[in-house]
């Protein structure tokens, strides 16, 4: 409420501090690469080896001013000139676009856990599956798209999927939607497994009578 009433209150003030009509040229801006903008908040993994040598594109790192990021970009700026940006750790403006995602990613693990914290890492697969081939409001796509060029298909019998999720009543929110996704990505590999278990026994029964 205190952003909101502050661009309230600014927004008329910015409006007449200039009035003159400046003509601008136009410019062509250079489309940025893919991955060339990358947020981090936690390092577990090689700076190095998983995003620098899988994503070449890598231009901007934008990070906190932790000691551990400070040494880590500043030995990439210098080596590899990779601008680094620095945040604050609490800074919401410059945070909010990462951590938007990770709250609706934490609150479907939590739905499709059925509720149990211990067992996030049992649907993660799912979940991340579901989250990469989800439309993305903002890109108009789902990321798998964005980042391959190729359509993703789930594994999902075109006839039978219907029943592995509940009826909709409402309008799905985000996290309603990758959670509803994953669960039947989990219950169509239970019937997969089921499948494989019955067409193995009655090939090795056809084995044994021959």
């Amino acid at each position: 409420m205190f952003l909101i009433a502050w661009f309230l209150y600014t927004y008329y003030l910015y409006q007449i501090r200039q009035t003159k009509c400046i003509l601008l040229l136009s410019t062509v801006a250079t489309p940025a690469p893919l991955f060339s903008k990358f947020y981090m908040d936690t390092i577990f993994i090689s700076i190095f080896h998983d995003i620098i040598c899988c994503w070449c594109s890598l231009i901007e790192i934008v990070t906190d001013n932790d000691n551990v990021f400070l040494k880590a970009v500043a030995h990439l700026s210098k080596k590899y000139y990779i601008n680094h940006n620095h945040i604050l750790g609490y800074n919401f403006p410059a945070n909010g676009l990462v951590e938007c995602s990770y709250f609706d990613i934490r609150e479907v693990l939590f739905k499709a856990a059925d509720s149990e914290q211990s067992k996030w890492s049992t649907v993660c697969h799912s979940i991340f599956w579901a989250d990469h081939i989800s439309i993305c409001q903002k890109m108009g796509c789902f990321p798998y798209f964005a980042v391959t060029g190729t359509h993703l298909l789930l594994p999902l019998h075109i006839a039978e999927a219907t029943y592995l999720l509940p009826p909709l009543e409402s309008v799905l929110s985000t996290t309603d939607h990758i959670a509803y996704c994953a669960i039947a990505l989990q219950k169509h590999q239970i019937h997969l497994e089921q499948l494989h278990s019955d067409c193995f026994c009655s090939l090795s029964q056809e084995c044994l009578s021959i």
